[in-house]
């Protein structure tokens, strides 16, 4: 397949956008529109485009790849903005995870972090697309968990994925841990941990934590599910008293 991909690939086929101010181009677009750019990627380093800064990429579908330099705003304002395009509603190509590669130190790739102080724009459209990805996946997944025989006849609980806007603008997603029933809980940045009357009638809401910290404390509880994309952890009983009270939840 990668002979063939390489066969097929006689030439670069690049939009460039051009900045006149500073005389060079600051962002290239594939124009191939075969769903292969993600595997050239991998097998092409495509040294004639030019950029200015740290060389980055972005995926936004299989048929759609962006190159520009780290720090270049107007590079980073075409992309970003044609990942808005690529990932609305109304979009009926497959999206691709949207994280920004950049060349890894040993070769290959990995994914880039931008500086928050220095590229705040790039973080707070990152974070933003990355948490309705997030989201999204998760209800596909928790749709079909709801019908998975495993999981039926283990009496599991699927806690949803949830994804919350601060009043400052933040993005965060949480989950419930739910007392009584063993839960597979979606990776997300806090938990919440709710408590059942004796009658399983109604849920009290105790509190919640950083995913982070309650790792450290109740990681034995949290078993990794095997085999699922996005992840989900299993849950092994529920936090006792000593436990929330260490998470600094009152009970």
């Amino acid at each position: 397949a990668a002979n063939n991909l390489i066969a097929k690939t006689e030439h670069f086929d690049f939009a460039s956008i051009y900045d006149n101010e500073t005389g060079t181009d600051c962002c290239h677009e594939s124009t191939w529109n075969d769903h292969y750019d993600a595997m050239r990627l991998c097998y092409f380093s495509f040294p004639d485009l030019s950029v200015s800064g740290k060389r980055l990429y972005l995926l936004v579908n299989p048929s759609k790849l962006f190159i520009w330099g780290a720090g270049d705003v107007l590079g980073t304002a075409c992309a970003l903005q044609k990942l808005d395009e690529m990932s609305g509603a109304n979009s009926v190509v497959r999206k691709l995870p949207p994280y920004v590669l950049c060349d890894a130190p040993g070769g290959g790739f990995e994914i880039y972090k931008p500086d928050p102080k220095r590229e705040e724009a790039l973080c707070a459209a990152l974070a933003r697309h990355q948490l309705q990805y997030q989201f999204e996946s998760y209800a596909r997944q928790l749709e079909f968990l709801s019908s998975d025989a495993d999981v039926l006849q283990n009496d599991l609980f699927v806690s949803k994925f949830v994804a919350l806007q601060a009043k400052d603008g933040s993005l965060r997603s949480t989950c419930t841990w739910t007392q009584t029933v063993e839960c597979l809980l979606p990776k997300t940045d806090s938990i919440g941990f709710s408590v059942v009357n004796e009658e399983k009638t109604k849920a009290t809401f105790l509190g919640e934590v950083q995913w982070k910290d309650a790792v450290k404390i109740l990681g034995d509880q949290m078993i990794p599910e095997p085999g699922m994309y996005p992840p989900r952890f299993r849950t092994v009983g529920f936090p006792s008293k000593e436990q929330l009270q260490r998470l600094g939840i009152r009970v």
